[in-house]
This record gives C-alpha cells, structure tokens and sequence, in this order.
C-alpha cells in the first residue's frame, strides 16, 4: 500500500445582504440595495431582473411588489442568496367634477376617492372638505380646480375640475312708441329667449 497527501481549502460562502426603501407609493422611486459580494443577480416579481449592485426601478406599481431575490457571487466562485420584501403600495383613484352654471349662482364641486381632500382654486381658493361649495360663480372664481386626494395609505393622487360661468342673457324690448288711450300696444322681446311676462 502507499498513501499520499491531499490538501483541500473549503472558502466561506460570501454573505449578502438585501434591502429596499419600501413601503413606497405608487409611480414612486423603488431602490433596491445589495451587499456582501463582487457580483449581484436579482431577480423579482412582474420579470424582474438586473445585474446591478442596487438597482432602481423609476415609476413603481403595486404589481412590483413581492421578494426581491439576490444572489451573490464572490471571487472564489461561492455563492449564496439573501431576500428582501417590497411593497408598493396603490395610490388613490381620485375623481374630481367640476360644475357649469349662471354667472352669479353658486357651485359645488365634489372630489371621490380618498380619505382625506385639499384643494386649491382661483381667487385663493381653498378647503379641505370632498364638496366645497363657491357662494358665486364669476369672472374671478371660474376656471381650474386642482384637488389632492390622500388615502388611508397616505398616498396622493392629483386631479382637477372645471368650473364654468355661463353668461346671462341680455335681453331687449321693443314697444310701440305712442298709442292712443284704449288702443292695443305691441311688446316685442328678444329672440331666441323664453320670454315670461
């Protein structure tokens, strides 16, 4: 029989670290930060994949939200993995409607969507309730109505409604100048109105 030596050198698996700047609203900036390695994989949900050290996704949606896997490789060619959890969270589906009416009369504007409302509009407008009401429709308070809507999430949604003064009519009259007593006398409004008398 004979033997002979044999050295084997067992190298440590590197150790990754994984980590992201979640919970964030939608449409927000999703990062996604890895260490502990000299190259990264991720992989994620909705296809994702980079090999970036940390990675950034522009614009999130709620179906980006999951495990982020990464996978890290050292200079001895070991391997191992670490995870970390996103959550992108919906922003609310805001709706506004505006209002359109007679020059001088009121308008209420109504906001859906949120748990809370902030809206700004001409001639300083503001309120924080869904429905605020303008007293009077004119030239100073008419126009565009931007509202924030906030969700139980504290995300925002941004959107706007019109308000529209319709100007009043100007009518006229004509009449028979002169007449007699207990003759008849012509009255003729303008046309293209509902007239009342």
């Amino acid at each position: 029989t004979a033997s002979t030596p044999q050295s084997v050198t067992l190298n440590p698996l590197p150790t990754p670290a994984a980590g992201n700047n979640a919970p964030i609203c939608e449409t927000k900036l999703l990062n996604l930060t890895g260490n502990g390695g000299g190259n990264y994989s991720w992989t994620g949900p909705n296809g994702f994949t980079s090999a970036v050290q940390n990675p950034s996704l522009t614009g999130a949606i709620p179906v980006q939200s999951g495990t982020y896997i990464l996978t890290v490789t050292d200079a001895n060619g070991c391997q191992n993995t670490a995870s970390t959890v996103v959550n992108v969270l919906p922003n609310p589906a805001a709706l506004a409607i505006g209002a359109t009416v007679c020059f001088g009369q009121p308008a209420t504007l109504s906001a859906t969507g949120g748990a809370t409302y902030a809206w700004t509009g001409p001639n300083g407008f503001t309120s924080n309730i869904s429905n605020p009401n303008i007293p009077v429709v004119n030239n100073l308070t008419s126009g565009n109505y931007v509202v924030t809507v906030t969700g139980v999430n504290t995300c925002t949604s941004v959107t706007a409604a019109n308000v529209i003064a319709n100007p009043l009519p100007v009518p006229s009259i004509t009449a028979t100048a002169k007449t007699c007593l207990n003759t008849a006398v012509s009255l003729q409004g303008s046309t293209g109105f509902l007239l009342s008398q």
